[in-house]
């Protein structure tokens, strides 16, 4: 099969649609892959931190989507027994990002960012009710199946970026398990900022040890008893 020079992304979440704006941005063509009829609307989370705007805004999709949010220049950790255990002030960490503060928006959102902006690039092409099934290696590139609308078709290129999710096919065709580093139903659940900015981390626990600390004997417990929230 002749090698499209081309870039395919399977998934167009968040991840595979920056990862498709990254490259396009460097002249890279891309064809999207997504199972679904539509961008999804579900979001899996509403938190953009400081280097993710700054990387969005190297794509010029941090401003329409910070127009859309909610900006969060301090946010806390509590309990329902104590309160506020500590607050994080997002200016003291001013001096290394353009973006000294969380906006709070739904990934969706984002998508439809990046959809509208790469809809009108050369480079781009994004193809619905399209899931990527069987992947196959070959030296000078890879080739992919496609489940559509009952029926299946092959594409081949140069690369495949596998954005489809924590139950992803390509992950699972190429053999490769999804490992998670710790778990939220051990003993201690801890969040720790880098020691030169410290000095932003106000509270009982940060004064203590530098770190948030809390126990997590049962996981029952945690969305309701510990919470990070805006300030």
């Amino acid at each position: 099969m002749l090698i499209d020079e081309r870039v395919l992304i399977a998934g167009a979440g968040p991840v595979g649609l920056v990862a498709a704006a990254n490259l396009v941005q460097a002249g890279v063509p891309v064809t999207v892959f997504e199972a679904g009829a539509d961008l999804s609307e579900e979001s899996r989370a509403s938190t953009f931190h400081p280097p993710t705007l700054d990387m969005l805004d190297r794509l010029g999709a941090s401003a329409p989507l910070i127009a859309q949010g909610l900006i969060a220049p301090q946010f806390q950790y509590r309990s329902k027994r104590h309160g506020v255990l500590a607050q994080f002030d997002f200016g003291e960490i001013a001096d290394v990002t353009g973006h000294p503060y969380r906006v709070q928006c739904e990934q969706f959102k984002l998508t439809r960012i990046l959809h509208q902006q790469l809809s009108a690039k050369a480079e781009f092409e994004l193809q619905f009710n399209a899931r990527v099934k069987e992947v196959t290696q070959h030296g000078a590139g890879v080739e992919i199946a496609i489940e559509r609308n009952g029926r299946t078709d092959r594409r081949s290129g140069r690369w495949l970026i596998g954005a489809d999710g924590a139950r992803s096919d390509v992950r699972r065709a190429v053999g490769i398990r999804l490992h998670l580093a710790g778990t939220i139903s051990g003993r201690e659940h801890a969040v720790r900022f880098p020691q030169r900015h410290s000095r932003s981390c106000r509270g009982e626990l940060c004064r203590r040890s530098r770190a948030l600390a809390f126990p997590a004997t049962d996981t029952r417990s945690l969305p309701g008893d510990v919470s990070d929230r805006p300030a």
